[in-house]
């Protein structure tokens, strides 16, 4: 006897709130756009190893001729605080997805039930309306939860993206720099693997003086809530790269 099949729609659906994590939050990656708001919660690229920070910049604090850099991508991927706010959003993720599952598994159900009616009968169709009733709430709840986690990492990173901007400009401002450039601290990239030798192709700075590299500084302002003071010609210990 013939019956409805399970809506291949709702079995989309049930993975958006998966996909969701997975591409956000996939092998401990922060999400990071490459430049500007409109590439938040694209996730960083793990390409590479980062090379240390082994100097700050050079005591007086002028950078190198006014001018220093700064690795935002290995600021995000240590911050404490960035840390543990994707953290708990990770976890509102596992408790939704869980939830859904569990809506999509009662749906399953309803739809094996209606194995006991005939097909043209009163019964079926109701039950036939209940199921499709339930699986485009489920479509529309996980639409709409996927949108908010969205917007709620989005409005994480704005605010991240603030703290850290404040604190190039306070390190900045310390150390007499008038210009600070964003690079990537990694190592030469994996000849085999295409996708690095474009990312270093491409990046901005090529070459850069290991005592313009305020990161730790960037990092330690940032840890210390943007108070106190680091006083002036007294090397910062350099932050640990893995």
């Amino acid at each position: 006897m013939p019956t409805i099949r399970f809506s291949t729609a709702l079995a989309v659906a049930a993975t958006l709130l998966t996909g969701y994590a997975s591409n956000s939050f996939g092998q401990g990656q922060a999400p990071l756009g490459q430049s500007g708001p409109s590439s938040y919660g694209q996730p960083v690229s793990n390409a590479g190893t980062p090379a240390p920070h082994t100097a700050a910049p050079t005591p007086g604090g002028s950078g190198v001729n006014g001018i220093a850099v700064v690795d935002i991508s290995y600021i995000l991927k240590t911050y404490p605080k960035l840390k543990g706010q994707l953290d708990g959003m990770k976890s509102k993720v596992e408790v939704a997805e869980a939830a859904a599952r569990a809506e999509a598994e009662e749906i399953r159900k309803m739809q094996e039930d209606l194995k006991k009616y005939p097909e043209n009968g009163a019964e079926f169709k109701r039950g036939e309306e209940a199921v499709l009733r339930r699986q485009g709430e489920l479509q529309v709840k996980i639409s709409m939860q996927k949108r908010q986690f969205i917007e709620e990492e989005g409005r994480i990173f704005f605010s991240v993206s603030r703290e850290i901007d404040d604190a190039v400009r306070s390190v900045a401002s310390r150390y007499g720099i008038n210009l600070v450039l964003r690079f990537s601290g990694v190592d030469s990239p994996d000849p085999n693997d295409r996708n690095q030798t474009l990312q270093g192709m491409n990046k901005i700075v090529v070459y850069y003086d290991s005592r313009m590299d305020i990161t730790p500084f960037v990092l330690t302002e940032l840890q210390r809530g943007g108070s106190g003071a680091i006083t002036q010609g007294v090397s910062t210990p350099p932050v640990p790269r893995r």
